[in-house]
């Protein structure tokens, strides 16, 4: 009997309860709409009065706005719909499958316990916690989504569990708030200097399936070297190296006060109230105008837009730490940028209606990526030019791409990505935990594909001729 409480203590410290979780945001009054077919000209009137939640491969456009807004316009767009008539109970049914979630972990873990008080050969009480605990960890980590501290924690573990195949990195700099950026480095290989591909999440700290589809790339990597062919040849000839809290400050808003945060925490002028800076606008490249010099429309300048930029290029501790660690790290040949939501596959560039001098090349490895991922799960992707979607400044898959980051790579342009997770928008941001191992499978066949054609093909700036596309960000 002492042997089964003492399992069932180790249940609930190990399977967090929602006590992790919590929120001082309502949603009360708000919808999202959804507009099909949308122009740029409809984009830039709705920015005015809604948050962009997403756009679509179809050209639809989600936005969340107040009831009272929509009502204002509603005339005006006749052909938009109501997709989420209340956001906040949307919400809250959300956090309901999280309730929901871990009472059938807890239940999953009394009947494990049961189990193990009863068979033969348990041995001592500290040998039956010490299984009971690996086994729930590894067991139900996929099941749920984790905290700030957790995630870190898991890293730090997965380095200890695998010592030849990963260095975890502590800190790569600091937030704002004060908060470590980690990063992660897996490979094999046994020579210095190779072929590095480059990958980052949680940047938008909303997006919560990116920060757990990471997790269980890097699982899959580890727990397959040196059993599949594939994954074994990535790590005896590549590095893998992941930063997967870029926006820890804001993610860790998402747990403590408002679960649809998308910025980091900084208030940059004193004329405003508003906080944070978008740090997937704050890259310097394409950060201010476009090629003919008009102000950008792919990115705000007011503080309290959900799309604001910042005061200046690379203005934001986050985006200053993660360009000096990626042109620490060279060569990387390739460099992904994690997101959700929509199912696309999005190349360069986002800042200018121009293909980059590589279109043929990013384009074909576009396709193989959605081919991968279609053939993991069944689930379809789309790939595009990331204009073709909108026009987005400042964003990161650009700056990886850039003449500016080629010059301190070795001469070599990172094939940049923006990658675009589950859904299509049923669930959107709030995507459920029982999607995150599809979710996590589908990444991984892209990631398997993008790390052997990259480094078997990488881009160098004697081949990609230099274009006038690389001014535009510095103007």
């Amino acid at each position: 009997m002492k042997l089964l409480c003492a399992l069932a203590v180790l249940a609930v410290l190990v399977i967090p309860s929602l006590g992790d979780y919590a929120r001082t945001v309502s949603y009360k009054g708000d919808i999202v709409l959804r507009c099909p077919d949308r122009t740029k000209s409809t984009v830039n009137v709705l920015r005015k009065h809604a948050d962009v939640f997403h756009v679509g491969a179809d050209q639809s456009i989600d936005l969340r706005l107040s009831q009272k807004s929509f009502e204002s316009i509603e005339r005006y767009f006749p052909e938009c719909k109501v997709v989420i008539e209340d956001l906040e109970e949307h919400v809250r049914t959300s956090e309901e499958r999280m309730v929901s979630s871990k009472e059938k972990l807890r239940a999953w873990a009394k009947q494990v316990m049961e189990e193990m008080v009863s068979e033969q050969g348990v041995g001592n009480h500290d040998e039956a916690l010490s299984r009971l605990e690996t086994k729930l960890l590894k067991d139900t980590w996929f099941e749920d989504y984790h905290d700030y501290s957790a995630i870190v924690q898991w890293y730090k573990e997965k380095a200890a569990e695998y010592p030849n195949l990963v260095t975890f990195v502590p800190s790569i700099g600091t937030t704002n708030e004060g908060r470590d950026m980690p990063a992660v480095h897996i490979t094999a290989a046994s020579k210095k200097g190779g072929a590095k591909i480059y990958l980052q999440s949680l940047v938008h700290a909303r997006e919560w399936i990116t920060g757990a589809v990471l997790m269980y790339s890097v699982d899959h990597l580890l727990t397959n070297y040196g059993k599949d062919p594939e994954v074994t040849k990535i790590l005896d000839t590549a590095e893998i190296i992941a930063v997967p809290i870029v926006n820890p400050d804001g993610y860790s808003y998402t747990w403590t006060n408002d679960r649809l945060w998308r910025k980091n925490r900084v208030r940059t002028t004193s004329e405003s109230d508003c906080v944070g800076v978008d740090i997937n606008r704050n890259f310097p490249e394409g950060w201010s105008t476009d090629l003919s010099g008009k102000d950008v429309v792919g990115a705000s300048s007011d503080p309290c837009k959900e799309d604001y930029r910042g005061l200046a290029p690379a203005s934001e501790k986050e985006v200053n730490n993660i360009m000096a660690y990626f042109k620490l790290h060279t060569p990387i040949v390739g460099a992904i940028d994690i997101h959700s939501y929509g199912q696309l596959v999005l190349r360069p560039y986002g800042y200018i209606n121009d293909p980059s001098t590589d279109e043929s090349k990013l384009s074909a490895l576009g396709e193989k990526l959605i081919e991968a991922m279609k053939k993991s799960t069944g689930q379809k992707y789309t790939s595009l030019l990331s204009y073709d979607l909108y026009q987005a400044n400042g964003i990161a898959s650009d700056w990886f791409y850039s003449e500016d980051a080629a010059k301190e790579n070795k001469g070599i342009r990172a094939m940049g990505y923006t990658i675009e997770l589950r859904d299509d928008g049923n669930n959107g941001f709030l995507l459920p935990a029982s999607e995150i191992i599809a979710t996590g499978q589908e990444f991984t066949a892209a990631l398997k594909t993008f790390a052997k054609y990259a480094t078997s093909n990488p881009i160098y700036l004697s081949s990609s001729s230099s274009s006038s596309h690389q001014r535009a960000g510095h103007q």
